[in-house]
Order: C-alpha cells, then structure tokens, then sequence
C-alpha cells in the first residue's frame, strides 16, 4: 500500500458524491451511535453500502472485486483453517508462484496477513476488498455453510462464558456477525441480526467517535455477570 490513507469522507466530496455539510452530519451521527463513519454515510441515505466500500478500497489502495465461487481456487483457499477464515472473515483466492491473494471486506485485517503467510507457505500476499455478502458466498462455497443456523447474542454469551474461555470475541463485516471463543480448535456461531446493535448496548463505554478503529477498555454486561473487555 503505497499512497497515504485519506479519510473517506474526504474522497467522496472530492468526488462530488456529499458535501462538506453531508460529513459534519455523518459524524455527528457516529457519535451519537458508534460504529463506523461509513455506516453512518449509509444509515443518513448519502451513500449506498456498495459506494462505501468502492471508498474504503480507495482509501487503503485496494482493488474492490466481485468474484464468484467457481472462480477461485479452492486448494489454496483450504489452506487456511475453516474457524480462522470465519473469524477473521479472510479468505486466499489464488496463487501464482510464491504469492498469494486475499479477498476481506475489513482492509485493517492486513494485520493479519503473517498468519495467511503461516498457512499457505506463501512469501508475498496481496490483497482485495469485496463485499461482506461476497465473502459469506465464498466461505460457504469453500468450507460449507453448517446448517444456517444462528443464535441471539445472549444465548452465545452464555455458551461461550459458559465454557470459561480466556478469549472471546465478536467479528461484525457490514451487516454480518460471527462470535467466536478460543477452546480447542476457535469455536465459530453466526449471530442473528442485529447482533451488533445488541452488543454495542451491553458496552460501558460504547464505541464512540472518531473515524476509522480505536481501541478501547470497557465493561461488558452479560448474561453471567460484568466483564472487562478491550475493544477494537
């Protein structure tokens, strides 16, 4: 990634797409309801869920793809465990000699990309933004969907403390949620909708202003009990 991440707001108005007045309201928005200033662009109708990820790929000086199943190849993409993959919603879709490409729909996962190294033997790896539905399609298609089934937030919080792991967590992609906990192998459960709303409202203190990731300390109310968390 060679040029400087610009805000997104910043590349839409440069485009003509909103206003300098539409980005005070966004962000107003975001600190009145937490998450992301791109989800906020979208919740005020200024901009579709697909323009703003096209922005965030420009942002980060990615590719946006949109690539079907049978396209990819499944070899390199089992590579990965199916619980990591889920997790971190990451997924290797080719490979040419000693590289390898991934398609996510969250850019700040490049974080991640020592372990995809790990995994696939590869040396080099590139990367490809796509939508959050795209990556479900390939995760299925590669790995198997299970039986579709999802659970409530508070049903997993009591499966997952129930267990007594160390580590647990909620991955949220656009309008998807994965809760996983670390037992032996990541133990993965799809979130009914509207989990993340959900568990943004059992944070103290929410996610709260500011464009792009931060992290966080907080408390976590739960079915059993109030635990700290660090968020990001």
């Amino acid at each position: 990634m060679s040029k400087q991440a610009r805000p997104i707001g910043e590349i839409f108005v440069a485009l003509g797409r909103i206003t300098p007045d539409d980005v005070q309201r966004a962000l107003a928005h975001q600190r009145e309801q937490g998450g992301y200033f791109g989800d906020a662009l979208v919740a005020l109708g200024l901009l579709s869920r697909d323009e703003v990820r096209w922005g965030l790929a420009d942002q980060h000086d990615l590719p946006f793809v949109q690539i079907q199943p049978e396209t990819i190849d499944r070899e390199t993409a089992r590579l990965v465990p199916a619980a990591w993959a889920r997790q971190h919603r990451m997924l290797p879709v080719l490979r040419y000699g000693d590289a390898v490409t991934v398609v996510l729909c969250d850019p700040n996962l490049v974080s991640r990309f020592d372990e995809v190294r790990r995994f696939t033997g590869a040396e080099h790896v590139e990367a490809a933004l796509c939508a959050a539905e795209t990556l479900e399609a390939l995760l299925a298609a590669v790995f198997g969907d299970g039986d579709g089934s999802t659970v409530s937030l508070e049903e997993w919080l009591r499966e997952a403390l129930g267990t007594g792991v160390a580590e647990l967590g909620v991955s949220v992609c656009g309008e998807h949620a994965t809760g996983w906990y670390r037992s032996e192998p990541v133990t993965t459960r799809r979130l009914e909708a509207g989990a993340w709303p959900a568990l943004r409202a059992r944070l103290t203190p929410p996610p709260g202003a500011g464009e792009g990731p931060r992290r966080w300390p907080a408390l976590l109310s739960t079915p059993l009990g109030t635990w700290q968390a660090e968020c990001r």
